[in-house]
This record gives structure tokens, C-alpha cells and sequence, in this order.
């Protein structure tokens, strides 16, 4: 949908200028608009307003979107037996089409080996998959050896 864009005011020259009539019967006045217009501008209507705000509202969607963030646990021991090593993780909030930016978080970590581990583990990975409801990682190499949190940005 595309918005106009290209309302004007109206322009006249002077000030504006009405002419009052009154019902005798009712004692209702109206206003007759006799103002000498150079160009009579648009009216903004309630469409319009529907219209713009579907449209920042839309926008304001995709931003959420963009600025969500999953995290997702894939434990040590839930990768597959052979290579390449895969595995899945379900969460209803991803989608096949979403693209998003992939992070890592450390889990509790109690030592410096345990932080190696993990960097090590995380190094393994040559794809991350979005699937509808889930994410599969493929490590084609080697198997992570260290619980790791996937953090997956813009969802």
C-alpha cells in the first residue's frame, strides 16, 4: 500500500470570509464558506489516518521482530553419533524464512577449561539451520564437547 503523500492547504489571499444564514423557524445558524481561494487544499480523512496508522503499525511489527531474540540450549550430549554432527532444538517462535543473526552465550562457567570448551565447541559449527518450530545446527567435523546457548537475534 502506498500512502499519499502530496497534501496541500488551502491558499487564499485575505483572510477567509462566511456568510452566516439563520433558520427563522429553528434558530440554527450555517456558515457559507465565501473565502477567495487561490488553491483548495486536501482533506485528511479518516481513511487516511486508518491507513497510515495499519502502516506504522506493520512497521512497528517488523522492528519487534528484528530486535527479538531466541535462545535456544544445545546440550552436550544431544548431538548425533557420526559425522556431520547435527543437532535439533524446537521453539514455536522461528520460522524456515527467518534469517537471523546467530550469537553464543556461555552457560555457567566454572573454570578456564570449561570457558575453552566451550569457545572450542562453538568453533565446531559450519551451519545454522532455521527450520518451522526449530533450529538445527551441523557441525560437518568434529562434536561439540561443551553445552553452549545459541542466541539467534532479529526473530
Amino acid at each position: 500500500m502506498s500512502l499519499k503523500t502530496d497534501y496541500k492547504n488551502d491558499k487564499f489571499s485575505g483572510m477567509r470570509k462566511y456568510k452566516i444564514e439563520t433558520d427563522s423557524e429553528t434558530g440554527l445558524s450555517t456558515l457559507d464558506d465565501k473565502t477567495e481561494y487561490v488553491e483548495v487544499g486536501d482533506i485528511f480523512s479518516a481513511d487516511d489516518i486508518n491507513n497510515t496508522n495499519k502502516a506504522i503499525n506493520k512497521i512497528e511489527g517488523t522492528v519487534n521482530d528484528m530486535i527479538g531474540a531466541i535462545r535456544l540450549d544445545f546440550p552436550k550430549t544431544g548431538w548425533s553419533t557420526q559425522a556431520p554432527y547435527k543437532q535439533t532444538v524446537n521453539n514455536a517462535g522461528i520460522n524456515d524464512t527467518d534469517v537471523p543473526v546467530p550469537m553464543f552465550e556461555y552457560p555457567v562457567i566454572n573454570s578456564e577449561q570449561q570457558q575453552k570448551d566451550v569457545d572450542r565447541s562453538v568453533g565446531y559449527i559450519t551451519d545454522i539451520t532455521t527450520n518451522n518450530g526449530s533450529v538445527t545446527i551441523t557441525c560437518n567435523y568434529r562434536k561439540p564437547t561443551a553445552d553452549f546457548i545459541l542466541v539467534l537475534k532479529g526473530i
